[in-house]
């Protein structure tokens, strides 16, 4: 083979390699663009259709302002023909209104003769109420006066019965009271010609508030807790009390330093330790 053809033939390969690199990379970015159209192609899909979506939403609102402007120009021409209507019923009512004034004028001009002579009557009759009240006072006064008198005479008459009543009683009282003094006279005469004691020895019981500390049921002995140290003496006779009961009485026979016994000489009720007791009657 001659030169020229070997050179033609390196020639074609070098080409024919050339052309396959170039049909490659043409392929490679052929796919890369309908990759690209791809993206494209969806992302105006979307777009269209969110464009779609607010217009439909646009649309809405547009269909609801238009609704809602007819039902504005429909209240407002109700809200119109309401005006002309009570606008005219005002019109009316006013005219009413005038001829009611012109009536009221005349009826005050009347109530006040009414209300003058209305008056006159009133003064009358606060004047004939008044004379009223002054002889029905005069009268309850004669009245009262009368009962008064009435209840003092009855209270006097009364009073009088019942001072009669009580000097009778104080007079029995005052009887009787002179016979028992009598009779214990003559029995304190007797004990003083029996024993020999002179009325001079006794002498007036202190005034002592004891306790009782214990009492013998059996013996009906006492034990107070007051003695000598406190001027009891023996003979002295003790009230026995529990609060404001009497319970009895005992009277002193022995006395020692700081307390006493005694007998019980009556006894109301059953007499207990803790009882109050006195000299004091």
């Amino acid at each position: 083979m001659s030169p020229i053809g070997r050179i033609f033939i390196v020639l074609n390969l070098v080409l024919s390699a050339a052309f396959l690199g170039w049909a490659a990379n043409a392929l490679s970015t052929t796919e890369n663009l309908a990759g690209e159209l791809a993206k494209v192609k969806k992302a105006h899909t979307d777009a269209v259709a969110a464009k779609d979506a607010e217009l439909g939403t646009l649309t809405t609102a547009k269909d609801g302002a238009i609704e809602q402007q007819r039902q504005m120009r429909e209240a407002r021409d109700s809200i119109q023909a309401e005006a002309e209507r009570l606008k005219t019923q005002i019109d009316e009512l006013k005219r009413s209104g005038d001829k009611m004034q012109g009536e009221l004028t005349k009826i005050a001009s009347t109530l006040g003769d009414y209300n003058s002579t209305i008056k006159q009557l009133d003064e009358q009759k606060t004047a004939a109420l008044e004379k009223r009240a002054q002889a029905e006072r005069a009268r309850d006064a004669a009245l009262s006066e009368k009962q008064a008198a009435e209840l003092a005479q009855s209270a006097a008459d009364e009073a009088t019965k019942n001072a009669n009543l009580k000097i009778g009683d104080l007079e029995g009282e005052k009887l009787a009271l002179t016979e028992k003094v009598s009779s214990l006279e003559v029995r304190v005469a007797m004990v003083y010609a029996r024993t020999g004691i002179r009325a001079d020895e006794f002498e007036a019981q202190k005034p002592i508030d004891a306790l009782v500390l214990s009492v013998d049921k059996g013996l009906k002995l006492v034990i107070l807790n007051k003695g000598k140290k406190d001027e009891v003496k023996q003979g002295y006779v003790f009230s026995i009390y529990r609060g404001s009961q009497f319970k009895g009485q005992v009277q002193v026979s022995d006395v020692q330093d700081g307390m006493c016994s005694g007998q019980i000489i009556s006894e109301k009720s059953a007499i207990t330790s803790g009882d109050s007791a006195t000299t004091t009657l």
